[in-house]
């Protein structure tokens, strides 16, 4: 074999390697996207807590994001104020929770620090937020236990209570707070209030605002 066709050979796999690195980092996210908005579609809640309209559910709302990347790490343990109840977006603590830490429901005493739960929001998580109203009645709290027991750590979904030490009360006749950080069409916070807890608002939210439509969309 001679020194031209070696040399062609070479630049083949160096070639046939950088398109397998490439063909990796954008497809991995993608299936794993797309796995992910199969399992939630597949989800059986549609039917667990009352529909969209019967909980009162709002439209959804979004807010512009204005942060530069650098401003929105603060160090742990800084407390942090937010101006919407809950928030959506906005700073946080610099190191996230790890994986282990997660729960599908936490409660007001096993619940992380806002400042983390708002870190996850930039790595994609939908944070469910109920207020204390929510809390205090079973039969609600039961069917939210109901809804995120189909849910999985994976599935980058987190119930948590909101409480007045957290900030202000949500929107008048609202008790649950859905909200993402959202990229799409630009960053910007997204928020659906509902008075009850719906199965089926719940679902279309979360296939509507994936894991990977975030920030850093896709982490752990």
């Amino acid at each position: 074999m001679n020194e031209k066709v070696r040399a062609w050979l070479y630049l083949v796999l160096v070639a046939l390697v950088v398109l397998g690195v490439t063909a990796a980092v954008f497809l991995v996210p993608y299936l794993k996207d797309r796995n992910q908005a199969n399992r939630i579609s597949d989800l059986p809640i549609d039917t667990l807590g009352a529909t969209p309209e019967e909980a009162g559910c709002k439209p959804v709302a979004t807010k512009k994001v204005r942060l530069s990347n650098v401003s929105r790490h603060v160090d742990n343990g800084q407390a942090l104020t937010y101006d919407e109840a809950p928030p959506a977006f906005g700073k946080h603590w610099a190191v996230p929770l790890a994986l282990s830490e997660y729960r599908v429901l936490f409660t007001v005493e096993d619940r992380p620090a806002k400042e983390l739960l708002v870190h996850s929001l930039e790595h994609g998580y939908t944070v469910l937020w109920y207020d204390a109203v929510l809390a205090r009645d079973p039969e609600q709290m039961q069917v939210l236990k109901d809804v995120m027991t189909e849910f999985q750590v994976k599935d980058a979904v987190v119930a948590a209570p909101w409480t007045a030490k957290d900030g202000g009360p949500f929107p008048a006749g609202t008790h649950v707070a859905l909200t993402h950080w959202s990229v799409e069409d630009g960053e910007k916070g997204v928020w659906r209030y509902c008075g009850g807890v719906s199965g089926a608002a719940i679902k279309e939210f979360i296939i509507e605002y994936p894991h990977t439509d975030a920030p850093e969309g896709g982490f752990s």
